[in-house]
């Protein structure tokens, strides 16, 4: 199988035994893909063996990747607002009082982002 960008693998779930590929409508739909195989079902018995050693992993290396960038971010979110409370409580001016609460908001912001909390920005819109 041959999939041409970043794939929602998460879609991909193991039912009753069988690995069951998405159909191109749910492609289009959820994962903005634009070149799939054609074929609307796979079991891992039609599949041949390197095919469904390159799909695990790829689903695995995707998943890896997602949560170590999600504790990256969490991190970076952590330190903003570790920072922000430093410069709003030690700051010598109303400057520091500001940029130490924009750094809290932002952080914060970031995190709940991260974690799904709040929607980001870019779905505001």
């Amino acid at each position: 199988m041959y999939f041409e960008s970043r794939i929602c693998y998460q879609a991909i779930p193991a039912i009753s035994g069988y690995l069951k590929v998405p159909s191109q409508k749910f492609f289009r739909t959820y994962c903005s893909i634009e070149s799939i195989d054609s074929s609307e079902t796979a079991t891992v018995n039609e599949l041949e063996e390197q095919e469904l050693y390159e799909l695990v992993h790829r689903a695995v290396e995707d998943a890896i990747l997602g949560m170590v960038g999600t504790l990256l971010l969490v991190g970076v979110a952590v330190v903003l607002v570790w920072t922000g409370v430093t410069i709003a409580l030690y700051g010598t001016s109303i400057v520091g009082l500001v940029a130490g609460i924009a750094a809290i908001v932002f952080g914060l912001y970031l995190g709940f982002a991260t974690l799904e909390i709040i929607p980001s920005v870019r779905e505001w819109f």
